[in-house]
């Protein structure tokens, strides 16, 4: 039976037309991949911007490089360094991606001076407006033949205040980064990465692995030739996307033993902690590609089947993927929320209208939480589930009650988009809209400009050149032992990688530049073969 299987894994790639598509094997062929960071300075030095969500991501201004030459057709501008945003309460550094590490250092380098600009005029006066921050900023550019410009959105904030929080403040960062890179990198990379000791992560990769029993049982039967041929099955584009699609099902699923009221309360306290309440809080690993176009960009075969392969390798073939997480029959009570707000004003919509419609047993339960979480606009998916069936409709009340059914839809939307789900606030009711992209792409009832699958745009020849995948790292500050011993870093950086804007700061940005830049050799590759191999066994 085992060689059966293993022939199904290994084989099926050449009817996907992936078995020229692996990772080379020629140590001088490296992966394309662009490297771009934000560092998100997690102080709350602008508290006021929580009252109006349209300053929320803006671009405020832009760091720029200034051109030699007159940009032409081809000679395009080049993308500014940096530029700032605020993100809740707090100024956030968001960087162009890149390709290579002189630009890369220049970026990094300004950003230090900037933040330490910013903390020398609050030493001064506990507070300082954005312009005469800004005009620091265009200090430090004209030494670095850079230029500050400013955007629309600038004298939003222009005449604000940053606010000190403390005398002894000192920055600190909570960065995520973003690699574009080829989906036959995926599971390596991101094994390496973050593997192999830390259960927090390894358990939701293992459970994500496709195939991983199989793993378990050619060790068992000590065979080489075959542990060599599932590793070959992982190197293809296909075993990168289930993987990445796998992950993000996983780590939406919420406990079993999680009732209505748990969620609710959980969604209340990640509004209040972390002031924000979408699916993505989730995610270690969040593509901003739909799942579904990265699958074009794969041109499989007509015959190919992607949701049956999906199938096979997860839920019939993943231990975990099935019976720890139980993702195929818990996955439609994953637990996320929308926050409206009113587009003129920025300030939050009270969704307390909604209140008379959910069941009365659970509205009687929950309602202090359900009071809160409405009056600041908040509709997350567990109310969503609880409305009398009189405000649901048929379609989508017949997924509730059969959530194998719900897990299949998902999946198949991948493969074939199907309709999303959408509160119709007029009819107040539940109804499905067309859509061109799978269901995760963003969540259902999400707004379509949230970050989960965002980049919608098909990429050109020239940018595929870097990869189907585009990944933002949302738990960047917690890759481990590997990738530490790879880059050579001390152990006193782990403790504290990419959150302090210090000294350190641009070494630790050009070393995981570096570190993607060489990776992928057969020696990665061996290493990270008897990790993964060690963390399926221990998780």
């Amino acid at each position: 039976m085992l060689a059966v299987l293993i022939c199904c894994f290994v084989f099926i790639y050449p009817c996907f037309g992936m078995d020229s598509e692996g990772i080379p094997e020629h140590t001088h062929l490296r992966m394309k991949f662009k490297l771009g960071f934000d560092f998100q300075e997690g102080s709350g030095l602008c508290p006021w911007a929580l009252e109006n969500y349209n300053l929320q991501k803006k671009p405020l201004f832009f760091f720029e490089e200034r051109n030699i030459s007159e940009p032409d057709e081809k000679t395009p501008k080049t993308p500014p360094l940096w530029h700032v945003v605020l993100d809740t309460s707090d100024i956030e550094f968001v960087t162009r991606p890149f390709i290579e590490s002189k630009s890369l250092k220049k970026c990094v380098s300004t950003i230090q001076r900037s933040l330490r600009s910013l903390q020398e005029l609050l030493k001064r006066g506990k507070s300082v407006s954005f312009i005469k921050w800004a005009a620091h900023n265009k200090s430090i550019g004209e030494k670095e033949s850079c230029e500050l410009v400013f955007s629309e959105h600038f004298p939003m904030v222009k005449e604000r205040l940053i606010i000190q929080p403390s005398e002894d403040w000192k920055p600190t960062f909570s960065p995520q980064v973003t690699i574009q890179h080829p989906l036959e990198y995926t599971i390596f990379l991101y094994f390496g990465l973050f593997g192999f000791k830390d259960s927090s992560h390894m358990m939701p990769f293992v459970a994500s692995l496709p195939f991983s029993n199989l793993l378990l049982q050619v060790h068992e039967e000590a065979d080489s030739l075959k542990f060599r041929s599932l590793m070959e099955g992982y190197k293809t584009k296909v075993s990168g996307l289930t993987f990445l699609h796998a992950l993000t099902l996983v780590q939406m699923t919420p406990d079993e033993d999680d009732d209505d009221s748990t969620l609710l309360a959980e969604t209340k306290k990640t509004l209040t902690d972390f002031l924000q309440v979408d699916a993505k809080m989730r995610l270690t690993l969040m593509s901003r590609r739909p799942f579904s176009s990265m699958l074009k960009d794969i041109k499989l075969p007509k015959e190919s089947n992607y949701p049956q392969f999906f199938f096979e390798a997860l839920a019939n073939h993943n231990q975990r993927f099935l019976g720890t997480y139980n993702v195929p029959n818990l996955f439609y009570r994953a637990n996320y929320a929308e926050q409206h707000f009113d587009p003129h004003t920025g300030k939050e919509i009270s969704q307390a209208g909604l209140l008379p419609l959910f069941r009365e047993s659970f509205m009687k339960e929950n309602r202090d939480v359900l009071e809160k979480l409405l009056a600041r606009g908040v509709v997350s998916t567990v109310m969503i589930r609880n409305l009398a069936k009189t405000h649901l409709e048929d379609g989508f009340l017949s997924l509730l009650n059969k959530p194998r059914d719900y897990f299949t839809r998902v999946v198949e939307s991948v493969a074939v988009p199907k309709k999303r789900h959408i509160i119709d606030k007029e009819k107040r009711v539940i109804r499905k809209v067309d859509f061109a992209h799978d269901v995760l792409s963003p969540p259902e009832f999400l707004d379509l400009d949230n970050s989960m699958g965002a980049f919608k745009e098909k990429l050109t020849l020239e940018e595929l050149g870097y990869g189907e995948a585009i990944v933002e790292v949302r738990g960047i500050k917690n890759v481990q032992d590997w990738f530490f011993r790879k880059v050579g870093f001390e152990p006193r950086i782990k403790k504290a990688f990419l959150t302090i804007p210090g000294e350190n700061l641009i070494q630790e940005a050009v070393g995981l530049f570096e570190f993607l830049e060489k990776f992928g050799t057969p020696q990665d590759i061996e290493d990270i073969q008897l990790g993964m191999t060690y963390a399926v066994f221990r998780n």
